[in-house]
């Protein structure tokens, strides 16, 4: 019997081809959802870097104590003016970029993490949250951290001590915090010390006797294999760890500009530079009647630093110091000084102290410690008392002659150094120089003076004036000691 089947075929194809155009369109529809979801991450991410507002509102640099002209530290505040929060990726002074780094808390202290303050890098980022601030800490010779394990640790886990042991966690290894992965530059140092006898505390060197790796862990050498560590000991262990801010140690002298530059993950730039203050003195010599009756009259110094100007902030603090001409060295006479030896062995302090060239007592033939009656000694130091040449104080011996609660008088003679005491320091915008000095004797009180002058600005940023354009120089005038 015959069938006719064309029709099914008719109707297959039909199906078949509804079929491919729904693919078709299924694809099409898909591939135009992805391309929407591209242009929304594409638009969403344009929006997110041209809406991400990063300020550097503030530095506080810090001194270098070994180089009083130099900073030593940078602290860089940053503000996010976004509603979203920003990662800082990297962050330059004066086209240095840092490799490591710190950062401040909102109560101005350092991040930390598990004992450890929290290193910052390129790969372990800042956060600066949204509409909050940040202070980043630059510390240009590096940071140094010491710690160490909580109190002293066994290795009692350890049941076979003469065979090397499996690795050992060690909870505050800084690898813990700072794994290799995110600080592959960070370089630490171990001491273990063996602690069981107190009177005799042995330190255990590495080798031969443990190994430490990237992880935290330490593997004990077994008294097989020449280790000295046992299970049955206490040991103590330290670290010291070592993080370079800088490839090398910048050097930054506290009058030049601080250009600070922040990168964030989005790869937005953000700079400032910072410009120290502008020192400018006006010297102005104004004659004032000393007598109308004999009509005298004498010069008077006026310094005034009121022109002085600092470009991206404001001046806080003005010091002037206005150098004499004196004798570097002399020595100062004082005959019968009185002093109370109130308490016995406690230093009493000479009137010499007061005087601002005082360098130290000396012994040039003519010192007496007396009661009017009795000499007690003629020298610095005996059994009824000691002088303290350097700093000016006489003490009176318990076990000596010397009655406690006794008054007694001392003549002797000082050496006096210029160094200090022919510099008169005052501070202010404008200020009045008296040029009365406390040893006329051997200090020229006419001059000629040399004058210079320093600045701090809001940020503590300093400038000097006699390294910008010299001190200022005021020849030698009689009338300056007209009286």
């Amino acid at each position: 019997m015959y069938h006719d089947e064309s029709g099914v075929s008719v109707i297959i194809g039909t199906l078949m081809l509804i079929l491919i155009t729904i693919i078709a369109a299924s694809g099409l529809a898909l591939m135009v959802s992805g391309m929407q979801k591209e242009a929304m991450e594409r638009e969403s991410h344009l929006a997110a870097v041209e809406n991400e507002n990063l300020r550097i509102i503030s530095i506080d640099p810090v001194g270098n104590s070994t180089y009083p002209t130099q900073w030593g530290s940078v602290n860089v505040t940053i503000m996010n003016l976004n509603i979203a929060d920003s990662h800082v990726t990297a962050i330059s002074l004066n086209g240095m970029h840092a490799m490591n780094y710190r950062a401040n808390d909102a109560s101005g202290d350092l991040d930390y993490y598990k004992e450890y303050p929290v290193g910052y890098n390129f790969k372990k980022r800042v956060v600066v949250p949204a509409a909050g601030s940040k202070e980043i800490c630059l510390n240009f010779p590096g940071t140094v951290i010491n710690t160490s394990e909580n109190g002293n640790i066994t290795f009692a886990s350890w049941t076979n001590d003469s065979a090397n042991s499996n690795p050992i966690r060690l909870p505050n290894h800084p690898r813990v915090v700072y794994p290799y992965v995110l600080y592959p530059d960070m370089v630490y140092s171990a001491t273990v010390r063996n602690v069981t006898d107190a009177s005799n505390i042995t330190v255990i060197h590495r080798d031969g006797n443990y190994t430490m790796d990237r992880t935290g862990n330490i593997t004990l050498n077994g008294s097989a294999y020449g280790g000295t560590i046992t299970n049955s000991s206490e040991y103590d262990i330290t670290y010291k760890t070592t993080f370079d801010t800088f490839t090398s140690l910048p050097t930054v002298y506290c009058d030049e500009p601080l250009t600070i530059e922040v990168i964030t993950s989005l790869v937005n730039v953000f700079k400032r530079t910072f410009m120290p203050p502008v020192p400018l003195a006006e010297v102005q010599v104004k004659s004032e009647c000393v007598n109308a009756s004999s009509n005298k009259f004498r010069d008077v110094l006026t310094l005034d630093a009121s022109e002085s100007f600092d470009p991206d902030g404001y001046i806080v603090w003005y010091g002037w110091s206005i150098r004499y001409g004196c004798e570097p060295w002399w020595l100062e006479y004082v005959n019968n000084e009185t002093f109370n030896c109130a308490d016995c062995n406690t230093p009493r302090n000479l009137s010499c102290r007061s005087d601002p060239n005082f360098d130290k007592i000396v012994n040039s033939g003519d010192l007496t410690v007396s009661n009017g009656t009795m000499v007690f000694g003629t020298d610095l130091d005996n059994a009824n008392y000691t002088i303290d040449a350097p700093n000016g104080t006489i003490t009176c011996n318990c076990s000596g002659n010397m009655s406690n609660h006794t008054g007694y008088t001392i003549t002797y003679k000082y050496n006096c150094n210029a160094t200090e005491g022919a510099v008169q320091h005052l501070t202010g915008m404008k200020v009045r120089v008296n040029t009365a000095n406390l040893h006329p004797d051997h200090c020229d009180e006419c001059g000629p003076f040399h004058i210079d002058l320093d600045v701090i600005d809001d940020t503590g940023m300093i400038a000097n004036l006699a390294w910008q354009s010299g001190e200022i120089y005021i020849p030698w005038n009689e009338n300056f000691n007209n009286s």
